[in-house]
């Protein structure tokens, strides 16, 4: 028998990868607390299990042996010892994937629960949320993924580990992984900023005159920057060099677009960009995506305006910096909240609503939680009216939906009937306070909602196209970064 155990120990060492240890100390909380059922003691009794490392003996100081504890006692056993292997196993797994938090991984897509993706890690299951995926990028069951690990948490018997590929951190380790230069610390990444799937703006500078940091993470014939863009399905990634100067930094931010002059305010850090009319569109960017990368990047809120406006700003006497809107930010948020959100460029309560969660996580001083809060309370004014249009189709708090379903739906970023019908059970079942049923129920109702929506939608006459009108034209960058 107690040769058995030791090589029942070795095979679970083997198989588990758990330390031997370890297994022989959850054996001997198992075995003592089959004898303690046995006598009917609890846990004050002086009642000690022991097992010989070396020989697999058992041996208690109550003389008892394992054959006088009866099928009660060794039930009881069974199931402590199922309870601690699964409790070391978790722990186990915990420990492996915390210390990876923050580094890249490789897995495969084992498959899809609602807009959420599944990925095998061989020891655990990681889930990369729809926030962390990237727009455009599609992948099928048996794929090979590279993601960077986010979060790492115990949630009930098992462990939690959330994947990212939209993080501007996983762009930071594929260069680090790319560019030696970095590793050996000759280069250092300054800042970053990152719509996912569009567009990354990097800063980078060189701890070594003799090295060009630019150059050092581009490559040869721009070998380097080609594997990174590679790996993120085409998305744009322009590199810039890192100045302390504010003006220079916020010049160089602003590429491909030439900066005529700059006018800045440090203390509120604050510019005002002034570029010729050709460089207009340019600096600003698609929907504005070039400067507020630019913005995001230098953390300055950054102003672009042709010199035909300048000039007539001037003329009229005009501020260069007015006073910056921040209006309908509740006040009770903090003025250290507040002056950390306007830094950001978020000056609305829309900005902040629309941007989530997980974009104010990476705001200077926010964690998860505080952002959640922040992005929580100010929907909730928002949906109490004070003067300011909703957010769009919100998910109502009639129809069985009460005030605090909608605010864990809404912190969990499923503010709208259409992202809480299309996540789908799973997804709404994950969100802390509801459970599975609840999430039923909720399901229900939002389709009921959206069928009745529908409807009235179906029965409504097309307003007519006016004669002659054409669809607005979005205006294009122009020439792709250098």
């Amino acid at each position: 028998m107690t040769g058995e155990l030791l090589r029942i120990v070795d095979s679970i060492h083997r198989e588990k990868g758990i330390e031997k240890e370890v297994i022989i100390e959850a054996l001997e909380s198992a075995l003592l607390s089959s004898v303690r059922k046995h006598f009917g003691v609890g846990e004050e009794s002086d009642l000690t299990v022991k097992v010989d490392r070396t020989t697999g003996g058992i041996s208690t100081n109550s003389g008892l042996t394992l054959e006088q504890l009866g099928r009660i006692a060794a039930q009881t056993f069974k199931q402590v010892m199922i309870q601690k292997f699964r409790e070391v196993e978790r722990n186990q797994v915990f420990g492996d994937y915390e210390t990876k938090k923050g580094s890249v991984i490789v897995g495969s897509v084992q498959r899809f629960e609602g807009p959420h993706m599944i990925v095998n890690l061989n020891k655990v299951e990681a889930v990369v949320p729809r926030s962390e995926q990237v727009p455009g990028e599609s992948y099928r069951v048996g794929d090979r993924i590279r993601a960077l690990v986010a979060e790492v948490k115990k949630k009930g018997q098992k462990v939690r580990v959330v994947l990212s590929r939209a993080s501007g951190d996983f762009v930071k380790k594929l260069f680090e992984a790319e560019v030696p230069e970095i590793q050996e610390k000759l280069v250092e990444i300054r800042s970053i900023a990152r719509e996912p799937g569009y567009r990354t703006k990097i800063a980078v500078a060189s701890v070594n005159d003799k090295v060009d940091a630019v150059g050092a993470c581009v490559g040869v014939r721009g070998a380097r920057i080609k594997n990174i863009v590679e790996e993120l399905s085409g998305e744009k990634v322009d590199i810039i060099r890192f100045e302390t100067d504010p003006a220079s930094m916020i010049r160089n931010a602003l590429k491909p677009a030439e900066v005529a002059g700059i006018l800045v305010n440090k203390e509120e850090r604050r510019a005002r960009v002034v570029v010729t009319k050709d460089q207009l569109s340019l600096a600003i960017g698609k929907q504005g995506q070039n400067v507020r990368l630019a913005s995001k990047l230098t953390r300055w809120d950054i102003d672009v305006v042709s010199q035909e406006e300048e000039a007539q700003r001037m003329a009229a006497g005009g501020e260069a910096f007015p006073q910056k809107r921040r209006a309908g930010i509740p006040d009770d948020l903090g003025a250290e909240v507040i002056s950390a959100l306007l830094e950001a460029g978020y000056d609305t309560p829309e900005s902040i609503a629309d941007a989530g969660a997980e974009a104010l996580s990476e705001i200077p001083g926010f964690d998860i939680t505080k952002a959640e809060h922040v992005v929580t309370h100010v929907r909730q004014r928002l949906r109490e009216g004070h003067g300011l249009p909703l957010p769009p189709r919100p998910a109502p708090q009639h129809h069985g939906l009460d005030h605090d379903t909608v605010e864990r739906l809404t912190a969990a970023g499923f503010d709208t009937l259409e992202k809480i019908a299309e996540a789908g059970i799973d997804a709404i079942a994950a969100v802390p306070g509801i459970d599975r049923n609840r999430a039923e129920q909720i399901l229900k109702l939002v389709a009921e909602r959206l069928d009745a929506d529908s409807a009235q939608d179906a029965g409504e006459e097309e307003a007519p196209q006016p004669e002659g009108a054409t669809p607005d034209a979005t205006a294009s960058e122009g020439a792709p970064p250098a």
